[in-house]
């Protein structure tokens, strides 16, 4: 091959696997929850013992969360950073009460930390006042 041929290839075979990675959904697993609200320790430990250790799967195109974790309802959450740029991929969700029919409203924020060198993304996630800790790996899921 030529050097032309050679450089031209080799922009493929970066361009093919940098979309690959931005293509990868996630798995993650929840490691530690934390509320603002002052938890009776009854309830704390069902808490703990419903989400802790649990999975969540996040489809990177959309940002829908689906497992122990949820952020999806009646429409879709916002993926307001998709980490191309080297930087975390954040998703948000907000639902206004009149959009449920529910009392009060929700919000819901995702973010993964795509920039750290790690095969494992540390990931913080908002549910109203309970945030939740851990760590996500890419997986594919099946589409």
């Amino acid at each position: 091959m030529n050097k032309k041929c050679i450089q031209v290839f080799a922009a493929f075979v970066c361009f093919v696997s940098a979309y690959a990675n931005a293509a990868d959904d996630y798995r993650c697993a929840i490691e530690k929850r934390i509320s603002a609200t002052t938890e009776a320790p009854a309830l704390r430990t069902v808490q703990e013992k419903a989400y802790i250790g649990k999975q969540f799967t996040v489809e990177r195109a959309t940002g829908i969360m689906a497992g122990a974790l949820q952020n999806a309802f009646s429409n879709d959450p916002e993926i307001i950073d998709d980490a191309s740029t080297g930087s975390a991929y954040k998703v948000v969700r907000a639902i206004k009460q009149e959009e449920e029919h529910i009392y009060g409203s929700n919000i819901y924020a995702l973010i993964i930390n795509e920039q750290e060198k790690s095969s494992r993304k540390s990931f913080v996630f908002m549910e109203n006042d309970v945030v939740y800790f851990g760590n996500c790996e890419h997986t594919k899921l099946g589409r």
